[in-house]
């Protein structure tokens, strides 16, 4: 059985995912237009957003979410309007994106996708229930279908 280590260069680069075996040889590298944030497994899928620096928005950052193999073949690329914030991985993959808010099941294909009136802060999903937090201070409730409560 093959192990692996996968973690992001911290110091000074902030934009690569770097995998090394288990006799610490490099396996792959993926360099990103933008800071490497949410690094999740789902499985043996490695899943993390790449975006704009912390207060360094610019023309050349990207605002994407990926998902590679253990082996570094990238299986899926999503381009999104704004930051994303986080992503929740539990039957499905979820994520948020300013006032968006997706579902995308294990295979990468959107199941639904919920657009509010303002910035999504942040979002829990549990027990067959979504709960959006947004920057206005109000609370969406969703079910695992993107419908509204």
């Amino acid at each position: 059985m093959r192990r692996f280590l996968v973690f992001i260069l911290i110091p000074l680069i902030l934009n690569i995912v770097y995998s090394e075996n288990s006799v610490y040889t490099t396996e792959w590298t993926y360099l990103t237009k933008g800071e490497i944030r949410n690094l999740s497994l789902m499985g043996n899928v490695i899943i993390f957003s790449s975006g704009e620096y912390e207060g360094f928005h610019d023309q050349y950052t990207e605002n994407k979410i990926y998902a590679f193999d253990l082996h570094g073949k990238k299986l899926w690329e999503k381009e999104c309007p704004y930051l994303i914030k986080k992503i929740q991985i539990e039957k499905n993959i979820y994520f948020s994106s300013g006032r968006y808010f997706y579902c995308y099941d294990p295979y990468f294909s959107e199941l639904w996708h919920y657009s509010t009136n303002s910035d999504v802060k942040d979002f829990y999903v549990y027990d067959n229930e979504i709960f959006l937090f947004l920057e206005d201070g109000t609370i969406k409730f969703l079910t695992t279908d993107g419908k509204e409560k």
